[in-house]
């Protein structure tokens, strides 16, 4: 090939296929340690109190789930991307919205009851 675009005639392709699933995966398990930091906050707000640090322990746990699947995701993303599979994952993306609401609500729960 001559001309312009000679320099893309590579026999190698672009772009590796798993640094976008890495970048991702990276993302899940900060997105998980950063919900199990702030559900120990809650934890150590309770003081002591089982009732007021179940939305804490919950929040923990989930962060714990959310750092294994997400590492579970990405052996799974770059498995199916190398296949030629798609590799979108709409329940992972659902649970998480779901459990940011629910620990958000019980956590305006226990600001309120903890400051009256």
């Amino acid at each position: 090939m001559r001309g312009p675009l000679a320099h893309r005639a590579r026999p190698e392709p672009p772009l590796d296929v798993g640094l976008a699933a890495e970048r991702t995966g990276m993302a899940w398990q900060r997105t998980g340690l950063a919900l199990a930091a702030f559900s120990a906050l809650l934890v150590r707000m309770a003081d002591r109190d089982l009732v007021l640090a179940s939305p804490g322990l919950a929040g923990m746990a989930l962060g714990l789930a959310l750092v294994i699947l997400g590492e579970r995701r990405y052996s799974g993303v770059v498995n199916r991307v190398t296949g030629g599979a798609s590799c979108m994952d709409h329940r992972l993306v659902g649970g998480l919205a779901l459990g940011a609401v629910t620990l958000s609500a019980a956590s305006l729960a226990l600001v309120l009851a903890v400051g009256t």
